[in-house]
């Protein structure tokens, strides 16, 4: 900061009385957003929101802050930066801006899990506030090993906003918060929330192409679901090992655990969880190439995706069914799946999505003979599993491109794309790798 600057704030911060020293010392804060509720420095002071909306109008008869509407008020970052000067790194605001925005986080969550609009609201509120959000998990997972409030803080974060953490932080972003909630949950002695985060985890170095380290994870979380009696993490434990072993081509064991899931999901009322077990059950029978059984799964999740409101799986069930149908020949139907489950992608700000269903319109126009137009949806979804860091999707999009240019006679370009796939597939062990090798076998004879 300029000495000019740094010397007229000095001067505008000596004429405040303590109580604004106070309240605009507490706004560092909110020093990653671009602007901030009342409701928040409400709850950052210990005050009344009638109280701390006071004194931010004092601030702002004072030029130091600025409203906005709807209750949020924007500090100019320079100034932001001065009230950092201001603020000890060990004062409780921190602490209880912390607090205040897992709560916020949670409320999200609760939104978007009453599906539908309320969905849409929540994850408005959640891209909102994901500034701070992030900032109030920093700081509970840098003090989670010295401070109990921020150890609990640190375990509270990655659950209290799974569904939307999930939508807006990238797999390989997610695992050092689920690595920090382990440890707090574990100095907590909360065997539960350490069974939640350990599955998390799974699901994360998953996505990743890391199953065989994802089923470790799922495995140890499995065993403290039945230690702890519940039957709906167990339910979870149970499905999310499935996908791990479907990963790798165990498409039967995939099934067994899925069906086990199933069941107790049916037997507890979950209904969301239910539609999740038929969905994957679907996946694996696509994988055995039995497409009319696979549709029938897809189009009972579909239906309980539509029931219970939830856009993400009904925008996954529309593009499974996409291809199966696909698979089937029933070329134009599948473009309209996938088309359908795309505009829901882009409504939800579904990255992974939005790339599995580019890519699934590829295959779709692929198959219709339009390679150029192929090529081009391949492109924009490989594009989007290397910005995510999804490198199954990445050797997917790579290994189709590959059939794409073989079907134009390019069988040089095919080669070297169906190289760069298997290299891939062989590092994740994903199941493709077989018949990636087959092609090139066929190349070369």
């Amino acid at each position: 900061m300029r000495k000019s600057l740094q010397a007229t704030f000095q001067t505008a911060w000596d004429t405040l009385p303590g109580d604004l020293q106070r309240a605009f010392a507490a706004l560092a804060v909110f020093n990653q957003g671009p602007s901030f509720h009342t409701v928040a420095m409400a709850a950052v002071l210990e005050a009344e929101e009638p109280d701390a909306r006071a004194l931010l109008h004092r601030l702002d008869g004072r030029s130091l802050l600025t409203p906005v509407g709807d209750g949020r008020w924007r500090l100019h970052p320079l100034l932001r930066e001065f009230a950092a000067e201001k603020l000890p790194a060990d004062d409780p605001a921190w602490g209880h801006m912390a607090a205040h925005y897992v709560e916020v986080a949670r409320a999200a969550d609760e939104l978007y899990l009453r599906g539908g609009e309320d969905l849409l609201r929540g994850l408005a509120l959640f891209d909102l506030e994901w500034p701070h959000i992030q900032a109030g998990q920093a700081w509970a997972a840098a003090h989670a090993e010295t401070e109990d409030e921020a150890t609990r803080l640190c375990s509270a974060y990655p659950g209290a906003a799974a569904y939307c953490l999930d939508l807006r932080l990238f797999p390989s972003e997610k695992i050092p918060w689920l690595e920090a909630a382990v440890e707090a949950a574990r100095q907590l002695g909360d065997r539960k929330v350490e069974g939640s985060h350990l599955n998390r985890l799974g699901n994360a170095y998953r996505f990743l192409g890391k199953a065989r380290k994802a089923i470790e994870y799922h495995q140890k979380a499995l065993e403290i679901a039945r230690e702890m009696g519940d039957k709906r993490a167990e339910e979870i434990r149970l499905r999310d090992l499935g996908k791990a072993y479907r990963h790798l081509g165990y498409f039967h064991k995939d099934i067994d655990y899925q069906q086990k899931a199933l069941r107790i999901a049916q037997k507890i009322g979950d209904k969301r969880g239910e539609g999740y077990c038929l969905g994957s059950l679907g996946l694996a029978y696509a994988n055995l190439r039995e497409y009319h059984k696979a549709i029938e799964y897809h189009q009972e999740a579909l239906k309980i995706a539509r029931e219970i409101g939830d856009k993400r799986a009904e925008g996954d069930r529309l593009n499974n069914l996409a291809g199966a149908y696909r698979h089937l020949g029933k070329v134009h139907e599948a473009i309209k799946y996938s088309q359908e489950a795309l505009k829901i992608a882009h409504e939800i700000g579904d990255k992974r999505g939005e790339g599995n269903r580019l890519g699934a319109l590829g295959s779709a126009y692929r198959r219709l003979g339009d390679y150029h137009k192929a090529i081009e949806y391949y492109e924009r979804a490989l594009e989007i599993a290397r910005e995510i860091g999804d490198r199954r999707g990445e050797g997917n999009r790579l290994a189709n491109m590959g059939l794409a240019y073989k079907e134009m006679g390019n069988t040089a370009k095919a080669r070297e794309l169906w190289e760069e796939a298997l290299c891939i597939f062989e590092e994740i062990e994903y199941h493709r790798a077989a018949k990636v090798r087959e092609w090139l076998a066929e190349l070369e004879a």
